[in-house]
């Protein structure tokens, strides 16, 4: 782990780069392993801001996302595909395979210039549901088992 002066900038360290901060070692856990350990099954919302790292995360969750475990995932993404950050694109390939549909962006709104050119978005993918045909109207199954109309 790479500690920065101020905690919210810490990081995983990269291999490749040099560390503006001292290096510390620490234990990391999948999603996964990390749920089984504390008997969670279900996660609501996974939110990951991991400085490039998402993806791997997101893997490591792959099968509660796979089997629709987890209903929500909002990472922070860069839409450059410059190699810096969360790429967009493939973080969306991977989710999609997984059933999971964008729902909504949200933009870094007063983070200065390196942000403000949209390129860095958090980005929210929702599960696809089951859909059930009542009536001729089209219903989404909700995770409580109750049920919404789609209009």
């Amino acid at each position: 782990m790479e500690i920065q002066e101020h905690s919210q900038l810490n990081r995983i360290a990269r291999q490749t780069k040099e560390s503006a901060g001292r290096k510390e070692a620490v234990e990391m856990l999948t999603v996964e392993t990390f749920c089984l350990e504390h008997e969670i099954a279900t996660i609501d919302l996974l939110k990951t801001d991991c400085e490039g790292f998402d993806h791997q995360v997101l893997a490591g969750a792959d099968a509660m996302l796979a089997e629709g475990r987890i209903f929500a995932v909002l990472c922070e993404v860069n839409l450059r595909r410059d190699g810096q950050h969360a790429d967009f694109f493939a973080i969306h390939e991977y989710l999609e395979r997984h059933r999971y549909y964008v729902f909504a962006f949200y933009d870094y709104s007063g983070w200065g210039d390196r942000h403000s050119m949209g390129s860095f978005q958090n980005v929210l993918w929702l599960r696809l549901l089951p859909v059930q045909q009542v009536s001729g109207e089209p219903l989404v199954a909700g995770r409580s088992g109750m049920q919404s109309r789609i209009r």
